[in-house]
């Protein structure tokens, strides 16, 4: 999802829910401590400059049990440091604790946010709608992580 859908969806909710791959919920009074834009730029194995930007929210839950972020809040947050970083409308992954600094992506769910592992992989809905040569390998990673029911994954 880019930061622009993002934004959309934010205008139309009451209250900001981010549901995890294992099917539990970030806890409801998370903060998020950091928005920003991370570039990354690289050489790849046959000698190809890349580069690669995207938006990055860091959420942290604390245990200041009464906090909710609401989405309005999020907003002016996100539109600040469009201006003080020159954020355009790039892709979000979102870094939240786990068992290390996890990554994710965001997509939909319903009245809430799904976050899917991050880098984000085109889900098909059936195997036929990969071009040939990626079949073998679009139905490893589905098999491996398949999106969950009701989720509405983004491309940008």
């Amino acid at each position: 999802m880019t930061l622009l859908a993002f934004i959309n969806e934010l205008k139309k909710r009451e209250t900001i829910g981010f549901q995890l791959p294992n099917g539990t919920f970030v806890p409801p009074y998370f903060h998020v401590t950091e928005v920003g834009k991370v570039t990354r730029d690289f050489i790849d194995c046959g000698g190809t400059l890349r580069s690669n930007s995207v938006v990055n929210f860091q959420l942290w839950s604390a245990e200041d049990y009464d906090h909710r972020l609401h989405p309005e809040k999020l907003i002016s947050i996100i539109e600040m440091a469009q201006k003080a970083l020159a954020i355009g409308d790039l892709p979000i992954e979102v870094e939240f604790q786990g068992q290390t600094i996890e990554t994710y992506g965001i997509a939909t769910q319903g009245n809430h946010f799904y976050l899917p592992l991050w880098p984000p992989i085109v889900w098909p809905k059936t195997i036929a709608e990969f071009p040939r040569k990626n079949q073998n390998k679009a139905f490893q990673r589905s098999k491996i992580m398949p999106v969950p029911q009701g989720v509405v994954v983004v491309k940008s």
